[in-house]
């Protein structure tokens, strides 16, 4: 790879190792395809050192850790931001936990993100998020890092609609639809008779619903994934309900998942908030009937090649499984997904990368 940005810095989550969710999903993928491509990729570890004369840009995710993101601006290098904002804060407002509730409520989005972030530093399940970020407070260090980055990446113009009801965005804003490693592309996909589901089993994916109605109708559910470090009593309640056709597989391989997919009937993600939902787009480019929850920038993504359901209706839901069991993969389906090969993000990123260099 030619050019003035060929050695790519790519920053994950802190908590990265103990919950992989998506957004590290295609962090790795992007930096494993940036490579293939005959690029230089770090993905940054905490107790390695990082050599940031040998960097050409900075690649930064998840604008609502904005304390984990300042420490990178203003190094000497061009940084760009891909902002996966998932707002988690109506999902707290129907939180099952009264004080929970109750707080979000009084605090509002962005002082209760404020405290969540405090807490979590204060119970040791976080490391110290930094005076600036303290004395500017989340809203605010949301802004500053919107302030100090040479570009704004969002898979979706609905995401960035998100962000412009709170903040001044930077003059280069880019819409660079996600990338889908090849693995689930080489498929050979079948037409399976069972659900998947895939991510984080927590009350944000309404795992328990899914679970509630295959368990009812006697439908084959997989589940892949496990629970956040906070939601594993969620998880145990959910095996605890789960009848003789609901299997629970973990956390498995890329290869496996994308195994697991080919063989699928549909693929379900019935959450509350998505901004993309890879699990389930995983299953979109093989041609998978999808259903999804309408929270996020869900519609966005599929368009009309997905059901939409409201996750805490679970008669709405069972219908929208029985109705997808009967849908048959379509080749227009198909060629919509194609943008989301690897190549075309990596294609994207290397020309956002070169202009801001």
């Amino acid at each position: 790879m030619s050019g003035k940005a060929k050695h790519i810095l790519f920053i994950p989550r802190s908590d990265y190792r103990d919950n992989p969710g998506g957004d590290y999903v295609q962090l790795k993928t992007t930096a494993e395809s940036w490579t293939k491509a005959g690029g230089l990729s770090t993905i940054f570890q905490n107790d390695r050192p990082v050599m940031l004369d040998q960097i050409d840009v900075i690649q930064l995710f998840n604008i609502g850790r904005p304390h984990e993101l300042m420490p990178w601006l203003k190094r000497g290098k061009p940084v760009a931001l891909f902002s996966i904002w998932v707002d988690f804060y109506d999902v707290d407002l129907k939180s099952n936990h009264t004080v929970k509730r109750l707080l979000a409520r009084v605090l509002g989005k962005f002082r209760w993100e404020y405290v969540k972030v405090i807490a979590r530093w204060l119970v040791g399940q976080a490391s110290f998020p930094g005076w600036l970020y303290l004395r500017k407070g989340h809203k605010k260090s949301m802004q500053y890092v919107l302030n100090n980055v040479d570009v704004l990446m969002a898979s979706t113009q609905h995401e960035i609609h998100r962000l412009q009801q709170y903040f001044t965005l930077p003059s280069h804003v880019e819409i660079v639809p996600l990338g889908v490693s090849d693995v689930f592309f080489q498929q050979q996909p079948t037409v399976g008779t069972h659900l998947v589901f895939g991510g984080y089993i927590e009350p944000r994916k309404g795992v328990k619903s899914l679970v509630n109605i295959c368990t009812r109708r006697s439908w084959p559910l997989h589940i892949y994934g496990s629970a956040s470090a906070q939601n594993k009593g969620y998880e145990e309640l959910c095996k605890a309900i789960a009848g003789e056709t609901i299997r629970f597989f973990g956390r498995v391989p890329q290869e496996d998942y994308a195994q697991a997919l080919a063989n699928a009937g549909v693929v379900v993600l019935p959450s509350a908030f998505e901004t993309t939902g890879l699990a389930a787009l995983e299953g979109a480019v093989m041609g998978k009937p999808i259903v999804v929850g309408s929270g996020g920038d869900t519609k966005d993504v599929y368009g009309k090649y997905a059901i939409y359901v409201d996750p805490e209706n679970e008669d709405e839901l069972e219908n929208a499984i029985e109705q997808s069991l009967r849908v048959k993969p379509t080749l227009e389906q198909v060629t919509y997904f194609s943008k989301h090969t690897m190549k075309h993000h990596i294609e994207r990123l290397k020309s956002i990368y070169e202009y801001i260099c």
